[in-house]
């Protein structure tokens, strides 16, 4: 089936900033904390104060157009009123985790904007063994499969919450549960959803074992993602987990983020 509304979801030409995806950023539906949206170059974080952190952060995955060559160091970012310090993580045992990759938006967006990714309001705290290993397996599965496309990628990234409250040390950083992916892609026409539900303490780093659907994600952080496609068709395409390919590039699974 094809979905001609579609069209303009992957049509998007400026790679001067990134512009909010036709489909919409994603709307509370039962969250319990409002959300600041933050727009930089390469990316789009919607900040909660209340957990210290994105709630979640959007970016485009599309055909590079720089080398993409790591560079940046975490910074607060002061546009909010109580920024997070990158010190809070020291000597913490969590690593400061990339919600979107720093290498994308350097591939997409250049040097300039991948520094604005080492802003603290686009890290979660992940353990190491998570952000080192099946996290950054995921993304560069994402990059892999994606980057070549002649189209689009929409992709949504964050930190999932449950009733506990634990913090990272005496910060108002709250530690995740768990962390999601999700993602929209057009291949032969047709619209397509992906889904990763990765647990804080994940051991597992075969990307298969976390694959979930958007309606388990919608369920678990209170979000509604993808507002502005039609109903009908979010309804069929969120309820189901799409088989992926294994493959994944090495050349990108060794890359730094």
């Amino acid at each position: 089936m094809r979905y001609s509304f579609f069209a303009t979801l992957f049509l998007s030409t400026c790679l001067f900033a990134i512009e909010p995806p036709a489909a919409g950023l994603p709307r509370l539906s039962g969250f319990c904390c409002s959300i600041s949206t933050l727009s930089s170059v390469g990316l789009i974080s919607g900040y909660s104060s209340a957990h210290g952190q994105p709630a979640w952060v959007f970016h485009e995955i599309r055909s590079p157009v720089f080398k993409s060559k790591r560079s940046g160091n975490f910074r607060s970012d002061n546009r909010l009123k109580f920024p997070i310090l990158p010190s809070v993580f020291n000597h913490s045992g969590f690593d400061r985790g990339h919600m979107a990759p720093a290498h994308d938006i350097g591939a997409v967006y250049g040097s300039a904007a991948q520094r604005e990714s080492f802003l603290m309001s686009n890290i979660s705290p992940q353990g190491p063994t998570v952000n080192r290993n099946i996290w950054r397996n995921i993304e560069s599965w994402c990059w892999s499969t994606f980057s070549a496309s002649t189209t689009t990628t929409v992709v949504f990234s964050g930190p999932v919450f449950d009733s506990n409250k634990t913090y990272l040390g005496r910060s108002s950083v709250e530690l995740p549960d768990a962390f999601f992916k999700v993602i929209l892609y057009q291949s032969k026409g047709n619209l397509h959803m992906v889904a990763f539900i990765v647990p804080a303490d994940a051991s597992s780093n075969q990307i298969t074992s976390y694959v979930s659907t958007i309606d388990k994600v919608e369920e678990i952080t209170g979000f509604d993602f993808f507002p502005s496609i039609p109903l009908a068709t979010q309804n069929t395409l969120e309820a189901k987990r799409e088989s992926i390919s294994l493959f994944v590039n090495k050349k990108a699974v060794s890359r730094r983020r």
